[in-house]
């Protein structure tokens, strides 16, 4: 913490506590209760491989007809490798299993949730810092983020360090800020590129509205150097199989690029991340009061847009959120839900400052909103509740994997999703093809159709028709189903078909 800040009062530390509490107890609970995603598969799998082999591969994932995925059992590029890293050793000093994997993401969000606080203790008033800090532990994000085995939360962790160290450091020696910043965020984009983006403008923003006039060109060498040591180590690996990388990473990066940049695609596009963020695309009935989150924040930006002495206060925050904004929308077109988490922190703070400034301002109807804005907060908290109480990894996840682990004999093929690794006591009788065999020539013993498999297999319909026929002729006359629950069914094959 900088030396020239105040102490904390009693009221600030208390609620940075709750917001310690609160962020590892919903994010533990979440934990351990919900279903586990493909995704984390994706990750856990190379990293498990990684903490018993040395090596970074994927033996699950089946790469036939899919080019993105050309030898990733040999080796893995498909993603940024530090996440996994990692979690490999999570793994080796915990052992393998969904829970561990996903409590690195806890004590991550507590880091980033801690260095958020220290961060913004340079900007804003001490008492909103810490409301900040409370909010975003109760945010739906943020949270449901936290409870998870993606590489997310990792990659916040470091670019919460790289604006924590920068506003540490940065009236002691600029140089040395620079370094400390320059190189969290190299590791956070060395987690996954997106939030090394997002650390990286945010890093700009802060620089250049607090310390334009004191930068050299030496600083601008050292910050290439923090990037230059990390590209070095990363460059030896590719240089491995530089084909391989081609194929995997900037094959899975130029899936992911926004394409034509029209303004209503772009709009829509945000609008549908919103959606995703919130688990609002296919919203029902009581889900419905999720809409309150999003329109909280965005009607507390408003609001310190629109009054001139928040807009003052708050003006570089305000830059950091156009910057992540935009790069976004610009440089993230699968417009998945997930990298709200990198505005989540600034959502939280926007929150804090107007709910403070409309308390502190004695007015009735100010107060009201305030008291409003913390009730949605609170139901923000009761969603993450509810999701929690629904138990889906006991309920659905478990019992599929129960019933495959009594009937699956060491010489089986099961395709199922990369979530079952967790689950399957055979775990070299999995295989991820959502393909179904179509282009590999395998024929599975068990398949395990998931929501994920089944959406593969609609796109399939609408792209692919010929294939599809010939999976859906396959399975009605060479399986049969002999397991179901409301998220998965399982087939086994009865026949060898012709």
């Amino acid at each position: 913490m900088n030396s020239s800040l105040p102490v904390p009062d009693r009221a600030s530390r208390a609620m940075v506590l709750c917001a310690c509490l609160l962020q590892t107890l919903l994010g533990t609970v979440l934990a351990f209760t919900r279903v586990p995603l493909c995704d984390e598969g994706y990750y856990g799998v190379p990293a498990h491989v990684l903490s018993v082999t040395g090596a970074l591969q994927n033996p699950v994932l089946e790469s036939a007809g899919i080019n993105y995925l050309r030898g990733i059992d040999r080796v893995e590029y498909w993603a940024a490798p530090m996440g996994m890293m990692l979690q490999a050793g999570a793994f080796t000093v915990f052992g393998f299993g969904l829970l561990v994997q996903r409590e690195l993401s806890v004590v991550c969000g507590l880091g980033a949730l801690l260095l958020w606080y220290l961060a913004l203790r340079n900007l804003v008033a001490d008492r909103a810092a810490a409301l900040a800090t409370v909010i975003l532990s109760a945010d739906f994000v943020f949270a449901g983020l936290s409870s998870l085995g993606r590489s997310d939360m990792i990659s916040l962790f470091f670019a919460m360090a790289a604006v924590a160290g920068y506003l540490h450091w940065r009236e002691r020696s600029l140089a040395l800020a620079l370094a400390v910043a320059n190189t969290a965020c190299a590791l956070s984009g060395m987690v996954h590129p997106n939030g090394g983006i997002a650390a990286v403008v945010s890093l700009v923003v802060l620089t250049l509205y607090l310390d334009r006039t004191r930068l050299r060109w030496s600083h601008l060498y050292v910050a290439a150097a923090c990037y230059g040591v990390l590209g070095v180590g990363w460059g030896l690996y590719i240089a491995r199989a530089p084909d391989l990388f081609k194929a995997q990473f900037l094959g899975n990066v130029a899936n992911r690029l926004a394409g034509s940049m029209t303004l209503s695609r772009l709009i829509k596009g945000e609008a549908t991340r919103y959606l995703l963020a919130w688990g609002l695309e296919n919203a029902r009935g009581v889900k419905l009061v999720r809409y309150l989150l999003p329109a909280s924040y965005l009607s507390a930006i408003l609001f310190c847009v629109l009054s001139k002495d928040l807009r003052r206060r708050s003006r570089v925050l305000l830059l950091m959120f156009v910057a992540i904004s935009l790069s976004l929308a610009f440089g993230e077109g699968s417009k998945q839900g997930w990298y709200l988490v990198h505005l989540t922190p600034l959502f939280a703070v926007f929150l804090a400052i107007s709910a403070n400034s409309l308390w502190r301002s004695g007015n009735i109807l100010a107060r009201m909103t305030a008291a409003a804005q913390a009730v949605i907060v609170l139901l923000g908290i009761a969603s993450l509740a509810y999701t929690a109480g629904n138990r889906n990894l006991q309920r659905l996840y478990q019992p599929t994997a129960a019933f495959l682990n009594a009937h699956v004999g060491p010489q089986d093929l099961v395709m199922a999703g990369s979530e079952f690794y967790f689950g399957l006591q055979c775990r070299a009788c999995l295989r991820d093809d959502a393909n179904l065999g179509a282009f590999s020539g395998r024929r599975a013993n068990y398949i395990v159709l998931s929501p994920d498999y089944n959406g593969h297999l609609v796109e399939l319909q609408e792209t692919s028709p010929a294939i599809y026929r010939d999976i859906e002729q396959r399975l009605s006359m060479e399986y049969r189903e002999v397991f179901r629950s409301v998220n998965y069914r399982v087939l086994r094959r009865t026949t060898t078909g012709f």
